[in-house]
């Protein structure tokens, strides 16, 4: 730009074209966080870091993406504070209440599997993806939270029927007591 240009611009907007980014954040977390969302993914998309959210242009969304997960894991008391932080970051009630009720439809997909269900399941997971996500392929990605979804279960399932195959070396040691 040349400098008559700049010089004939207001003082702010030249001050500001030339502060370089004061607080760094991850510029692809918005695409992996809806990507793991969409896909089911809770565990990576829970495991997702907070440091560097509160400056992230779209940090009200993510934290609502991560409190869902949290609370697809079952763990509310996790998922509270992010919601309530979603909220403060300026998070629209519309946003929110499609990502929550779209949990509700997963979570009763996931019984639905459970109980054998096959055809009840598929319409939850569909109506999860439609209701959370509109304007995406909704057919390609209900099949993939499904996958994955059905996936996790068999591998709870698993985990469930051999607890001890599930134990970490940090769990402490296995014995005959705590098997």
């Amino acid at each position: 730009m040349a400098a008559a240009d700049r010089a004939a611009r207001p003082l702010s907007s030249q001050v500001i074209e030339a502060m370089p980014c004061a607080h760094p954040f991850d510029e692809h977390l918005f695409e992996r966080a809806k990507l793991q969302w969409q896909f089911g993914e809770w565990e990576s998309l829970a495991a997702i870091g907070r440091d560097g959210l509160a400056h992230h242009p779209e940090r009200a969304t993510i934290s609502l993406l991560i409190a869902s997960a949290c609370i697809q894991l079952g763990e509310p008391d996790a998922a509270r504070p992010l919601i309530h932080q979603a909220k403060a970051w300026g998070c629209s009630r519309t946003l929110m209440a499609r990502i929550l009720i779209s949990g509700v439809h997963n979570s009763l997909a996931r019984t639905a599997v459970l109980s054998g269900r096959e055809q009840l399941a598929t319409r939850h997971f569909r109506a999860a993806v439609q209701i959370g996500s509109p304007g995406t392929d909704v057919p390609l990605l209900a099949r993939a939270r499904t996958e994955t979804q059905q996936q996790q279960l068999r591998r709870h399932a698993h985990l469930l029927a051999n607890p001890v195959e599930g134990r970490r070396p940090e769990d402490g040691v296995i014995t005959g007591e705590n098997t």
